[in-house]
């Protein structure tokens, strides 16, 4: 019907044929063959990862629950151990630190604090050291020694002057031995602070009483320097 519709209106100038056409697939083989054998491996790799990778899962074994308490436990046992450290430091830190302190204290106090300095500086005997620091106890044969020295220091002798740069309350434990001494062996004393020139030349020796720690060593020596300047007889130093 549409040809004979065209050649109406077209007249016969167009000739219309009809061509058959044939529509096939062409098939190759060997196309067909490689694509199969490509889908093939594609599986077979996919299957060999699926394979490894389940060994894989198999042999790494979970790790274990952490163990939280012990943790904290060994935490706790470093800090302790740290404060215990820290505090023994600390400890000793502040021992060697006090010490130092008091020690320099201590040397430039600019008191007395050798029984041996005066003795060396003026070439004055020790009668005797009752006490080695203030801090120390009295030494019981240093008494002894004292009340003897004092005795034999004294024979001969009508007066005996204790001079001190300290009040008599400081060094009470010195004069009573001497003054009970002296007493005893009927020789009169009389105490003096800060000598003065009437009381020491009216007398035949003076006996210097001082106190480690307590004396000062400024005012010691003005007194022994005035005392040699007087040209007293000194008969020694007692250290109460």
């Amino acid at each position: 019907m549409f040809d004979k519709e065209f050649t109406d209106f077209y007249g016969q100038d167009y000739i219309i044929k009809i061509v058959p056409i044939s529509l096939e697939r062409i098939y190759n083989a060997g196309l067909i063959k490689l694509n199969r054998d490509t889908d093939n491996a594609v599986v077979k790799l996919n299957n060999e990862i699926e394979n490894k990778k389940n060994q894989i899962l198999n042999q790494v074994q979970p790790l274990p629950p952490e163990d939280i308490s012990s943790k904290m436990k060994t935490l706790e046992d470093y800090k302790t151990m740290k404060l215990v450290i820290f505090t023994i430091a600390g400890l000793f830190g502040g021992i060697f630190l006090g010490a130092a302190y008091f020690g320099m204290k201590y040397l430039f106090s600019g008191k007395i604090t050798s029984s041996e300095y005066l003795k060396n500086l003026y070439g004055l005997k020790n009668i005797a050291v009752l006490h080695e620091s203030s801090f120390s106890k009295e030494i019981p044969d240093e008494k002894v020694r004292l009340e003897n020295a004092v005795e034999i220091l004294s024979a001969g002798k009508k007066k005996v002057v204790l001079v001190s740069t300290l009040e008599g309350k400081d060094i009470s434990n010195a004069t009573e031995i001497i003054s009970t001494a002296l007493s005893r062996s009927g020789v009169a004393y009389d105490f003096v602070k800060d000598c003065k020139l009437k009381e020491i030349t009216d007398s035949d020796a003076v006996i210097i009483v001082e106190k480690l720690d307590v004396s000062v060593l400024d005012a010691a020596r003005v007194e022994i320097e005035n005392l040699l300047a007087y040209k007293v007889s000194v008969d020694g130093i007692v250290y109460a």
